[in-house]
């Protein structure tokens, strides 16, 4: 067993394919003591629905459900420890880290491309919003940025996945990486496309029930009526231009399946990874879904969906995929010309995947071959 023990310190529930992508299961199979720190109710202030998460073997797991829960479990890490989060959190809980522990990093596993064609000023970044908040957000900036509570290190899926996270600077040593989907590309099996009919593969984000929508303190289960209706006859409409069937592999932290199922009918396949699906397909549909990292993998053309439903920063979202992947937006109201075709990029496709997919040098290996290193390296 080792001297040192991992604290993953997660902003979001950590759900069973995080135990792999962030390579927790591995650590504590491979005899490392691991405990996953759950901060996402304090970080959102809101509980997110999802409770049935099961924890694997030989991992400890404790939900913070205030400022003073995180702070008696510090009390617990010993400076030798290596702390790991999976997103910033806020001022004080970072510090509290910091002061902890004499190795703390980030893993940046799911960043999005921040390029877009719309470039928002001050002003409208700040419109809104209470003098409380901005305030708030100024002091969580100056406070990442000072050297003293740099990272220690941050393993970026990708070069430029780091580029715009707080806590990364002249301190923070860089190691290699690879996104969630990366890792589930390069190290977990595909099998053999069979022989079936092709299909267009709709990477659903679940809109109405997505968990993230109480953390962002907002609700649209009331709108699902009419984003499911706009939703399947768009569907029908792409089915009856390109000749394929539509399926649809449904966003992990959804809320409400019974629910979700009632609207999608039989479209949705719940039991294959979204992985092995996008393996399969003709091409992709989707929102804004980090999965599209699967499509620039297999080489798999995409449209982006717009709906009404999107709130600004979602549509924002959308906006730079479908910058970053050349692709094009379509509205689920809008109908095909007889004429349309689908491509992709490969350039745009390639420097999306060093950017933001993988930095790895070697893929046999994977994230945790990596971090191990780097700790050992500093451990001696």
């Amino acid at each position: 067993m080792s001297k040192f023990k991992f604290w993953y310190v997660s902003i979001v529930r950590v759900s069973e394919r995080e135990y792999f992508s962030f390579g927790i299961k591995k650590l504590a199979d491979l005899g490392f003591s691991v405990h996953i720190v759950d901060i996402s109710e304090i970080e959102w202030n809101s509980s997110d629905g999802i409770s049935s998460i099961i924890t694997p073997e030989n991992v400890e797991r404790s939900i913070c459900h205030t400022v003073n829960d995180y702070e008696e479990l510090m009390h617990n890490v010993d400076e030798n420890d290596i702390i790991v989060f999976n997103g910033n959190a806020k001022v004080k809980l970072h510090k509290l880290a910091m002061n902890n522990s004499n190795l703390v990093g980030i893993q940046l596993m799911g960043a999005q491309p921040a390029s877009t064609i719309e470039k928002k000023s001050i002003l409208d970044r700040i419109s809104g919003k209470s003098i409380k908040s901005i305030a708030a957000q100024l002091f969580k900036v100056w406070t990442y940025r000072r050297p003293k509570y740099n990272y220690d290190f941050v393993q970026s899926g990708g070069i430029k996945a780091k580029d715009n996270y707080l806590g990364v600077g002249a301190k923070t040593d860089i190691i290699q990486g690879q996104s969630f989907d990366g890792f589930s590309a390069f190290h977990q099996v595909t099998e053999n496309k069979d022989n079936s009919t092709p299909y267009i593969l709709l990477i659903d984000q679940c809109l109405p029930f997505h968990s993230d929508n109480e953390k962002m303190g907002y609700n649209i289960e009331s709108k699902a009526d009419g984003y499911f209706a706009r939703l399947e006859a768009f569907l029908v409409r792409v089915e009856n231009k390109f000749g394929l069937r539509v399926l649809i592999s449904p966003h992990p932290r959804m809320k409400d399946h019974l629910a979700y199922k009632k609207y999608i009918g039989k479209r949705a396949i719940f039991d294959k990874t979204t992985n092995q699906l996008v393996h399969d397909c003709a091409w992709c549909l989707t929102h804004y879904s980090t999965a599209l990292n699967y499509a620039v993998i297999y080489n798999k053309p995409v449209i982006m969906l717009d709906d009404e439903i999107l709130i600004d920063r979602e549509r924002w979202m959308l906006k730079s995929y479908a910058h970053a992947l050349g692709c094009e937006i379509i509205s689920t109201e809008e109908k095909f010309d007889k004429n349309h075709t689908i491509s992709i990029s490969k350039d745009k496709y390639r420097m999306l995947y060093q950017d933001y997919i993988n930095s790895i040098d070697s893929i046999d290996k994977d994230n945790i071959d990596v971090l191990l290193e780097y700790v050992q390296s500093k451990r001696r």
